[in-house]
């Protein structure tokens, strides 16, 4: 109830508002309402588009990091297993361990270190060293390499494929230098009780240039997460210790949602090694944040030039339309007026020129009215004479036909008979009559006619009683007829009459035969 009571209070307050206010609302509503409306729909598409857009190309980024990792896991893996499996290397092993003492031996070495030279070149690796362990346990390298033997048993373990073991991220085996690489290692199996290896690490401060130049959208820490889920590698050891596992994290720390310190995304090796990028949720929120108020001062801005466009339309359609009413008001109260001032606006000086027209068609009409009136009543008076005068004439030709009758004058009674007949007919005031009381006329005036000229007059009538009583225009007739006698048959001769009915059409025939 309290819901109709609202609507018709508004319908009301619509009702008798001024044109004025109507334009006011109107302008508003198609002024904000839609940059509202497309306001809100654009900055949730916008942002949902600039949050995937964010999330997409951390993604990506992370994506082509682990890539470029498995292509350097992959080479060194194919390296180790050509040394390992090839019949090339696998001979000159066997050849040195059959022969570890003479001349032979140095040149087998020399070999060894030629074709381990050719592999870390061609494929961009270093410290490639193969080496064994001697009775008593100590390391021995079979290549010239610049391998600090203490570090040739690496950690942190990495993952495992085939019989390749992944190490790292961990300090190079090469002496007197300090960067980060991966490496492996790998067992060769030789005839005897010999343990013989091959260790492979990337190349100089490779990992290093790759850890550098991976470059992310915004910034992040990476972590390494080996086989066993525990981290090999942090750039920020605040989230989380090296050989740490990725569950340690507290949940409230890590994810997408609501309350979250990072936000987390991963990427997965073939190994079953991880890659994880953490993102503060202040850096990932602060280029969100800084198109929001990108957005908001465009918004203010479109806002304020819909403000202005409005202003200037609700100044030229309001101030043209007070003029316009104003000039209405002069034009309608001075009678004087010929011309008007124009308003600048193309529709409203037509309509006022038509306005002057119409009141000008108007006063004409009233002064035609005015006269009008004038003469009808004069010919109200002129009427009342022209009925006294044929009322006279009717009762004097009723007059003259008695005296005829008395006086035995049967040609001049049938004569004054007919034309009373005739002019009573004519004086009627109906515009209409029927075929038969025409047909009664046009007799009468025959028979008038014939007392003058030798006339023979003939009908031929074929219709039923029916169409006899058929409406038609009065005078209709009289006029042909005398046409034929003045102008036919010029006064003497014959005229027929014939009338009949085809096809519920009347046709009406008047045949003089005259010269």
């Amino acid at each position: 109830m309290e819901r109709m009571v609202v609507m018709l209070n508004w319908k009301a307050y619509w009702s008798r508002n001024s044109f004025k206010n109507r334009i006011m609302i109107m302008l508003f509503l198609i002024t904000f309402v839609p940059i509202f409306s497309i306001g809100l729909i654009s900055y949730n598409t916008f942002m949902s588009i600039l949050e995937d857009k964010l999330s997409l190309g951390l993604q990506n980024n992370l994506a082509q990091f682990r890539m470029n990792l498995e292509n350097n896991f992959g080479i060194l893996g194919n390296t180790s297993n050509f040394i390992a499996y090839t019949d090339q290397f696998g001979r000159e092993l066997s050849l040195y361990f059959d022969n570890q003492t003479g001349y032979g031996s140095t040149e087998i070495m020399n070999r060894l270190d030629q074709q381990v030279s050719l592999l870390e070149f061609t494929n961009n690796l270093n410290c490639i060293s193969i080496y064994y362990y001697d009775k008593s346990g100590k390391i021995r390298l079979l290549n010239t390499s610049m391998a600090d033997l203490s570090r040739l048993s690496p950690s942190p373990f990495f993952f495992r494929k085939g019989s390749i073991l992944f190490y790292g991220p961990h300090r190079t085996a090469s002496s007197n230098n300090d960067y980060l690489v991966v490496s492996t290692t790998q067992r060769v199996n030789l005839s005897g009780n010999v343990r013989l290896y091959v260790y492979a690490e990337t190349a100089y401060k490779q990992l290093n240039r790759l850890l550098q130049e991976q470059k992310y959208p915004i910034k992040g820490y990476q972590l390494l997460l080996n086989s066993k889920n525990q981290v090999v590698y942090t750039q920020n050891r605040d989230i989380i210790g090296l050989h740490a596992t990725l569950d340690a994290i507290p949940k409230k720390f890590t994810g997408r949602g609501d309350g979250r310190t990072y936000y987390t995304f991963s990427e997965s090796g073939s190994g079953g090694w991880k890659l994880v990028l953490f993102v503060p949720v202040g850096v990932y929120n602060s280029d969100l944040t800084i198109w929001t108020y990108r957005f908001a001062l465009i918004a203010v801005l479109s806002l304020m030039l819909s403000a202005l466009f409005s202003v200037l339309i609700w100044i030229m359609i309001f101030n043209p339309i007070k003029r316009f009413n104003r000039q209405l008001r002069q034009i309608v109260v001075n009678n004087a007026i010929t011309d008007v001032e124009k308003i600048s606006v193309s529709e409203f000086d037509e309509y006022l020129k038509q306005f002057l027209k119409m009141k000008s068609h108007i006063l004409l009409l009233m002064e035609a009215v005015k006269k009008e009136t004038q003469q009808k009543s004069m010919l109200e008076v002129q009427q009342l004479f022209y009925k006294i005068n044929p009322h006279f004439l009717l009762n004097t030709l009723d007059t003259l036909r008695w005296q005829a009758k008395l006086k035995n004058e049967p040609e001049l009674v049938n004569m004054t008979s007919s034309l009373i007949k005739l002019l009573y007919y004519n004086l009627q005031s109906e515009e209409e009559s029927t075929l038969m009381s025409e047909l009664s006329a046009i007799r009468e005036y025959m028979l008038l006619q014939q007392s003058k000229y030798e006339l023979e007059f003939v009908e031929h009538i074929e219709l039923d009683s029916e169409l006899m009583k058929v409406k038609m225009p009065k005078f209709i007739l009289q006029p042909l007829l005398e046409n034929a006698i003045f102008h036919g048959i010029e006064g003497n001769g014959r005229i027929e009459l014939n009338i009949e009915s085809t096809a519920g059409i009347i046709i009406i025939r008047i045949i003089d035969f005259g010269c």
